[in-house]
């Protein structure tokens, strides 16, 4: 009788722990469903605004407070900010376009690029056109993010976007290679447009 019941007994406590474990598995494949589906919203916003964005949008985009904004790093995205925190405090130097000699805005993303294996050109004014439009919400890790009214009137700066809000240029001699965040005022109220390119 005792064997019974220490053999009843195991199988229950078996029983549980095979419950326990199915739970566990719900409870995962939910969140794995819900992330997919995250994914695919963020694709779909992608496609609808990003190629169709016009310029009147592009300025005045707002970055919504969703996880849909937080759009998933391409794999060369990824490798175009890896190069740049590289030289993250490298000095800034005007013309400046290699670690040698110092980097001026352009000649930052210019040489960043370069090394990645997707060379654009110098100008900044020819950068401001390359690749794609992109609108301020669906910026991904690798985007260059231009700025006006810096330091001249109109277009006078570039960075490349590093994911979080936060991108990384070579800003000024005083400061060099720094990481800094769109979500300042100063950056903000002078963000203009962005390229993927």
């Amino acid at each position: 009788m005792s064997k019974d019941y220490r053999s009843t007994e195991t199988l229950h406590s078996m029983g549980d722990g095979v419950g326990t474990l199915a739970a566990g598995w719900a409870r995962r494949s939910a969140r794995v469903a819900s992330l997919a589906v995250l994914a695919l919203g963020a694709a779909i916003l992608i496609l609808v605004a990003g190629p169709k964005a016009t310029e009147a949008s592009e300025l005045n985009a707002v970055s919504p407070p969703t996880a849909v904004a937080q759009v998933i790093a391409t794999d060369f995205g990824q490798r175009v900010v890896d190069i740049a925190r590289r030289y993250l405090g490298y000095r800034y130097r005007y013309g400046g376009i290699s670690p040698s000699t110092g980097f001026d805005c352009s000649g930052y993303s210019y040489y960043v690029y370069r090394v990645a294996g997707k060379p654009i050109s110098r100008s900044l004014y020819t950068q401001r056109w390359t690749g794609i439009p992109v609108s301020r919400y669906s910026l991904k890790p690798g985007d260059l993010v231009f700025f006006k009214n810096t330091y001249r009137y109109g277009l006078s700066h570039v960075g490349i976007y590093i994911g979080g809000g936060n991108f990384i240029n070579a800003q000024s001699e005083r400061v060099g290679v720094a990481i800094r965040s769109l979500k300042t005022y100063y950056w903000s109220s002078h963000y203009l447009t962005a390229r993927r390119p």
